[in-house]
Order: structure tokens, then C-alpha cells, then sequence
């Protein structure tokens, strides 16, 4: 004989209220946080079994009294965010709808978070490890979440709170710069891992570039390396590899997109410092770099090398040249500019000409 759904709500209410009794009547603080827990999961049971969302709101009124009373002793705060995370988990695993599940999943995790974090300090575990264990952690849940790709919210809450354990494990405290690096070393990982498994998620890659990046400029800077090529060129040749990669498979893409970034990180912070100091092995192998690039965007026809090329070489020509310019008198500087605008009017129709076929070349290159 089935029951009605008023003898369900009463008997329900009727439990929750026997799960306040213990409390009420001071018969101690594990008897009382054991009822409330125990009749909370049996409500949640009698929920799912009759797909009554009045009975599992009485279950998680009495989870919210147990995780309040639950902060005046450390093991009991730890074991009320376990159980909140494996109640939310449990009802999410069994949902049928799909924001409702997506819901139940959010706090599963974000409780579990909360648990980890109150289990590590409670365990004594050092600082500078429980970052590195969260972002493990979220790592292995972004991975895992690739699996679910029919089911896209699920999928989505599992990168959301994924991508959150990542950033909170970052952002806990007392973390020593070798640690740092490994944290965004195994968050670059998973990121990139993410990219290779799945097609829609191709923008992980830049994020793991970025990461990895990141991760070697902290392990430089901590070893004390200043010379600028250690934390440029790695990067650069990834994003080059990569580019090269993309231009041949997709002809039709300026190489400004695919070989400017890269190009433009290798050879940019290296030509400053050259600029600065024209005379010394860096200026002068930033000076052949320079001229490698112009050949080759001119035989290969080829706009981001060309372009970069030129100005790097323009740069370093004028600030050699410019020591010696100090040194010529004036007269014979006004006399130089004077015969080339000279002969620049003289010549002027064969200039505009020799203009237009140099933009016209410019304008062909890829």
C-alpha cells in the first residue's frame, strides 16, 4: 500500500524534529552531530526513493545545523565538510535533472575544496605542500572532466571547479618560488593535456603556454639567471613551432598571426638590450638575426620577417652609426641632407614610382 504524499512531508518532518531532540537536551556533542547526520542521510535516502524535494530540504536544513555546530571542534569542522561534499556528490550522481545536478555538483566540489583544505592543516601537513596538492588535485579533475563531453553541463562544472582548486591552491600562502613553479608546471601540464584529448578546448594550449612560461621565468629568477635569452627564447620557439605548424596547414593565414608572436618575443626584449649596448656578442648576434630574417622574408616572401628584420636591422645600423655622427661637423651634415632632398626633388617621379612598386611588394608578402 502506497503512502500519501501528506504522511510522507509529516513523517519527514516528524524525523527532522527527532534529529533536533538530542541537541535540545544536551546529550553531547558527537551524539548530537551523529543524529543530525544520521537522519539527514536517511532523509536524503527517503528523497531519492520517493522524489520528494520537501524531504531533502529538511535534509539539508539539518546539514546546515550540523556544519554550524560542527566549527567548535577541528575534527568535527573536517568531518561536516566531508559529509556535505559526498551528500551533494551522491545526490548530484543520481539527478536526472540537468541544472539540478549541475547545482548539487558545484557545492560537492566547492565543500570538498573546503574539506581538503581544513584536512591538511588539521594533519600538520606544511604549507608550502598543501597549494601543491590542491592544484594536483584540480589538474586530475580538469583531465578527468574531458570524459564527459555528452554531458555538457556536467562537463562544465567539472572545468569551473576544477579550474577553481587550481587557483586556490595558487593562491595559498607560504608557498617557497620552487614550489610555485611546480604548482603552475602541473596546472600547465593538465591544461595542455586538456588541449591534445580535446578538439573544442584548443585554447587550453595557449593557457598551458602561458603557464609553463610562467613556471620557467619563476625557477630563473630563483636560480638568479639574468640573461634575458634564458626566459624569452624557450617560449618563443614554442610559439614558433606552433606557428609554422599552423601556416603550413592553413596557407591562407597571415604570417603576422601565426610567426609574429614568436618572432617578435625572441627578437624584441633581445634588441633592446642591444640597442642599449651595441658592442658587445649579444649586438652582434641580434645584428645576423636581424639580416637572416630579411632573407628569408624576402625569398620566402614572407611579411613578419621581412618587417621585423628591417626595423631591427634600421635600429642597430642608427645606433652605431649615431657615436660617429657626433663627430662630423655640421656644415657637412647640412650638406649631405641638402644633396639628398636635392636629389630627391631632381628625382622625384622615378622616387614615387620606386615608392609605389616597393608598397606593392610590401602589400604581396604574406
Amino acid at each position: 500500500r502506497r503512502i500519501s504524499l501528506e504522511r510522507r512531508y509529516a513523517a519527514g518532518l516528524f524525523v527532522a524534529t527527532l534529529a533536533l531532540m538530542p541537541m535540545m537536551y544536551g546529550a553531547g556533542f558527537w551524539v548530537s552531530m551523529s543524529a543530525l547526520v544520521i537522519v539527514a542521510v536517511a532523509l536524503v535516502c527517503a528523497a531519492r526513493l520517493w522524489r520528494n524535494d520537501v524531504l531533502l530540504t529538511a535534509a539539508l536544513l539539518l546539514l546546515a545545523v550540523m556544519r554550524i555546530c560542527a566549527f567548535y571542534d577541528d575534527v568535527a569542522d573536517a568531518l561536516a565538510w566531508t559529509v556535505m561534499a559526498v551528500v551533494f556528490l551522491t545526490w548530484a550522481l543520481t539527478e536526472s535533472r540537468p541544472l539540478v545536478r549541475a547545482g548539487f555538483l558545484t557545492m560537492a566540489g566547492l565543500f570538498a575544496l573546503a574539506s581538503t583544505v581544513v584536512w591538511l592543516d588539521l594533519l600538520t601537513v606544511q604549507p608550502a605542500f598543501q597549494g601543491l596538492v590542491i592544484v594536483v588535485v584540480g589538474s586530475l579533475g580538469l583531465l578527468a572532466s574531458q570524459s564527459l563531453r555528452t554531458r555538457a553541463y556536467t562537463r562544465a562544472v567539472g572545468e569551473g571547479l576544477s579550474v577553481t582548486w587550481v587557483l586556490a591552491g595558487l593562491a595559498m600562502a607560504d608557498s617557497s618560488p620552487s614550489h610555485r613553479a611546480v604548482e603552475l608546471t602541473a596546472a600547465g601540464v593538465a591544461a595542455g593535456i586538456t588541449a591534445y584529448l580535446s578538439g573544442d578546448r584548443l585554447r587550453a594550449g595557449w593557457v598551458s603556454g602561458v603557464l609553463l612560461t610562467v613556471a620557467s621565468w619563476i625557477r630563473l629568477v630563483d636560480n638568479d639567471v639574468e640573461t634575458v635569452e634564458w626566459y624569452t627564447v624557450p617560449a618563443a620557439a614554442a610559439l614558433l613551432v606552433y606557428g609554422i605548424r599552423r601556416f603550413r596547414s592553413h596557407p591562407g593565414e597571415s604570417t603576422w598571426r601565426c610567426l609574429g608572436p614568436g618572432l617578435a618575443l625572441a627578437l624584441i626584449p633581445s634588441l633592446l638590450l642591444a640597442v642599449d649596448e651595441p658592442v658587445t656578442i649579444r649586438g652582434l648576434f641580434v645584428g645576423l638575426v636581424s639580416v637572416a630574417l630579411v632573407v628569408m622574408g624576402v625569398s620566402l616572401r614572407l611579411a613578419a620577417p621581412f618587417a621585423l628584420g628591417v626595423v631591427a636591422t634600421g635600429l642597430l645600423a642608427l645606433r652605431n652609426i649615431w657615436p660617429v655622427a657626433a663627430f662630423i661637423p655640421r656644415w657637412t651634415l647640412l650638406f649631405l641632407i641638402g644633396g639628398v632632398l636635392l636629389w630627391a626633388g631632381l628625382t622625384w617621379e622615378s622616387r614615387v614610382s620606386d615608392a609605389r612598386t616597393a608598397n606593392r611588394y610590401v602589400r604581396g608578402l604574406r
